[in-house]
């Protein structure tokens, strides 16, 4: 059929599908890159409502220990998106310096599932002697992230609470 056209009008229809097959397959680049940002965003993180949850305005020391007992912190409520770790968390609290990093940096918001005991290894909220932490629990001690901070040792003569599980941040 393409042979029977004018030479002129084979000109003008090769041009119409150069412009028709520029204009799909920029469609399909823009159409890739929805559904790359689609699938780049966690599921969790695009909620449709949001929660609120329990918010200490007092701050939890990632570095040499923030005194618990002699602040006096209240507690509010904050708004969070409503992802399935925000369900879990029983409240939220700030850290306040750097012995954490890279997990947790100051003015970090920590999502906390109240708990008893924190497993080995993983990162709790603590309150040793009235001061609080944020570290990873360990053997008879609590460690920080960064080399920078020396272990914090327990010893049995200490006053050592256990707030709960860090479970994520805001």
């Amino acid at each position: 059929m393409y042979a029977k056209i004018p030479s002129q009008e084979q000109q003008r229809l090769i041009g119409r599908a150069e412009y028709i097959a520029e204009q799909a397959e920029e469609r399909a680049q823009e159409q890739a890159k929805r559904q790359e940002i689609r699938h780049s965003v966690p599921e969790e993180s695009a909620p449709c409502e949001s929660i609120d949850i329990p918010f200490s305005t007092l701050p939890v020391s990632a570095g040499f220990g923030d005194d618990l007992l002699a602040q006096d912190g209240t507690q509010e409520t904050i708004s969070v998106p409503a992802t399935p770790t925000t369900r879990r968390a029983n409240f939220a609290v700030r850290v306040d310096g750097d012995s954490m990093e890279p997990m947790y940096s100051d003015g970090d918001i920590v999502l906390v599932e109240q708990d008893q005991e924190v497993p080995e290894g993983q990162v709790g909220i603590f309150a040793v002697n009235g001061a609080g932490y944020i570290k990873k629990a360990g053997r008879r001690c609590l460690i920080s992230a960064n080399d920078k901070y020396d272990d914090i040792p327990i010893s049995p003569d200490d006053s050592v609470r256990c707030f709960g599980l860090v479970i994520g941040k805001l």
